[in-house]
């Protein structure tokens, strides 16, 4: 009996994971959609990371973000042909581009983060710094739990 029950919740959690991401691309999309940046590629978390680490490689983007080296490529083309960022040679290695935000591109990724800290807000609401503490620690262990499977 309890193996079953065991069952129902961690079929109930993935279940909640999976609407939760659904339900948080959803309440995003609007906003990304307004500034241009095409759903489901990368293109904010891209635009986020370059925010903090600009001047970095393309495997350096793909590793940070999550992202499959093959297609960020495209992604980072598209970025570019919207005046976002741009491509360097690496001086100190001509094999290698390094990848700069433009202004435009900075503005867009403010914005970026401004979207990303109001849904927090929303999906935290009403969690205590505990609880957030707790669920933080659970998903980690989740996380560690896949890769090392």
């Amino acid at each position: 009996m309890r193996e079953y029950m065991e069952k129902d919740i961690r079929q109930s959690l993935q279940e909640h994971i999976f609407r939760l991401e659904n339900r948080r691309r959803e309440l995003m999309r609007p906003e990304y959609l307004r500034l241009g940046l095409t759903i489901g590629q990368g293109q904010p978390r891209i635009l986020m990371y370059l925010l903090t680490e600009d001047g970095c490689s393309q495997r350096e983007i793909a590793e940070n973000c999550h992202l499959d080296v093959t297609t960020l490529s495209r992604t980072l083309d598209r970025l570019a042909e919207k005046g976002l960022l741009e491509r360097r040679i690496n001086p100190q290695s001509r094999r290698e581009c390094q990848i700069f935000l433009t202004e435009e591109g900075r503005e867009t990724a403010a914005e970026v983060c401004s979207c990303f800290r109001e849904t927090e807000k929303k999906m935290c609401s009403g969690l205590t710094e505990k609880e957030l503490e707790a669920l933080d620690a659970g998903i980690c262990r989740m996380l560690e739990n896949l890769t090392e499977a």
